[in-house]
């Protein structure tokens, strides 16, 4: 019927997505004894609409050590969250990934904050 050309179109342009760009730097919208608050934009989905973001996190170091790899702190397709059970005065890196339907972005730069002192 009339409508085939438009669906052959729509089939075309999907297929010529790619991951989205590399996202900012998460911001930091708050910060409390034992927890931190990120916010961050969402990045140009080069024709595929971002639907989830993968933060990640580690501490930065522990008793002079590094501690642990990073790891998932938020998986999900919200723009910001708040990062709970924290020690005080500790300092956390985060980086974060973005994803749409046909892969995900180059992860964005490393950021380091702060907990607020006991």
């Amino acid at each position: 019927g009339p409508l085939s050309p438009i669906m052959r179109f729509y089939a075309s342009a999907s297929s010529a997505a790619s991951p989205p760009n590399q996202p900012e730097t998460p911001m930091l919208a708050r910060a409390t004894t034992n927890s931190l608050v990120l916010e961050w934009e969402t990045p140009n989905g080069n024709g595929a609409q971002v639907n989830l973001y993968v933060l990640k996190m580690r501490v930065s170091q522990f008793q002079g050590k590094d501690s642990e790899d990073f790891h998932d702190v938020y998986v999900g397709s919200s723009t910001s969250f708040e990062i709970k059970g924290l020690v005080p005065s500790q300092l956390y890196y985060f980086y974060l990934i973005a994803y749409n339907s046909v892969g995900h972005s180059p992860p964005s730069n490393l950021v380091l904050f702060q907990t607020l002192r006991d």
